[in-house]
């Protein structure tokens, strides 16, 4: 039985629920609210690295995801979701958040590279079915591809998230 589509991932992470856990940064008060969107659907609020990064063009179904992805930018950061045969996979842009500078408090992190970058891997709770890998890009800003799984198996979310990420990596601002 497949799981509802999901909402938020892991991010620093695994990708608010599949989407931002580590989006609401070091502190324990409430994110702003979202920017506002403009007539052309950006947000007003810099970008950073990610100006001219669409979330959703960093995977395609060549990498092994279905369909072209559903953006919902999220606690300022550009988010963008799509289901895989294991469950749901989101990349996190985090123009404003740089690895260190994510909330990973509730994961198990550690470090790893992905295409010749340092990397961070944040697997969730035990049974959480979470793993997010999480990539620098800046002093300032970083990325995230994670993963839910429908199994509810940490190992599956981090081979799936550990499968896209050089898809994404290699397609990231040099910083």
């Amino acid at each position: 039985m497949r799981r509802p589509k999901p909402r938020a991932l892991v991010t620093g992470g695994i990708a608010v629920a599949l989407t931002c856990t580590a989006c609401g940064g070091p502190s324990a008060s409430p994110p702003p609210e979202q920017p506002a969107t403009t007539a052309a659907g950006e947000t007003s609020t810099s970008a950073g690295p990610f100006a001219e990064v669409d979330p959703c063009g960093l995977l395609d179904p060549s990498a092994g995801v279905q369909g072209p992805g559903e953006r919902e930018d999220k606690l300022g950061s550009l988010v963008c979701r799509w289901e895989v045969p294991e469950g749901g996979v989101a990349v996190n842009l985090h123009p404003d958040r740089a690895v260190e500078q994510l909330d990973l408090s509730q994961y198990q992190v550690s470090e790893t590279t992905v295409g010749g970058r340092p990397a961070k891997l944040a697997r969730g709770a035990e049974g959480d079915g979470t793993c997010e890998v999480l990539l620098p890009v800046s002093g300032t800003a970083s990325a995230g591809v994670a993963a839910i799984t429908d199994d509810m198996n940490n190992d599956t979310a981090c081979a799936v998230a550990q499968r896209l990420a050089p898809v994404v990596a290699e397609k990231l601002p040099a910083g």
